[in-house]
């Protein structure tokens, strides 16, 4: 038996979904995030050992954002490794910073201010965003007083990041 007027419970379709499609682009996320980092200078480079700050902007409940990170610089401008986590409300994303980040400082000595840039790749989830997936495109800034072996240091931090989580 056919219907001839078929009629769907509200959210399903009659419509066969197309090949290669999927249900969902992902979720539109975006904020400004502030805080304050701790930095521990070596000889060979700087660990930042404690990254916490509170977002604002469409962080989908997610407003606060933990993170650890490393670079050896030889350069004004090089490249950093770091991983992060953005949460709230029982949901969280864990983000790790891609190959092509950099931090780059505005001058070759310290006090200076440092800009970073580059692409956090979602790593996974919990929550309604366990298993997720994605790129979240990423711009701060903070400034560093000091790069002598052995001084640590705490500096505030902005942080713009913007993707969609699939």
């Amino acid at each position: 038996m056919t219907a001839v007027f078929p009629k769907c419970a509200a959210g399903w379709s009659t419509t066969k979904p197309t090949a290669g499609t999927t249900a969902t682009a992902g979720v539109a996320f975006s904020g400004t995030y502030k805080g304050k980092m701790t930095m521990v200078w070596s000889d060979s480079g700087v660990k930042v050992t404690n990254l916490t700050g509170t977002g604002t902007g469409n962080t989908l409940g997610m407003t606060d954002m933990t993170g650890t990170g490393a670079a050896a610089p030889q350069n004004q401008c090089d490249s950093f490794i770091g991983t992060g986590t953005f949460g709230g409300g029982g949901n969280t994303i864990t983000v790790k910073v891609d190959t092509g980040a950099k931090a780059c400082a505005d001058n070759d000595a310290a006090p200076t201010g440092v800009t970073v840039t580059g692409n956090a790749v979602i790593t996974g989830g919990t929550g309604k965003y366990a298993g997720a997936k994605g790129t979240l495109k990423a711009n701060g800034t903070f400034n560093i007083k000091s790069t002598d072996a052995g001084s640590t240091e705490s500096a505030a931090f902005t942080l713009t990041i913007a993707g969609n989580i699939g």
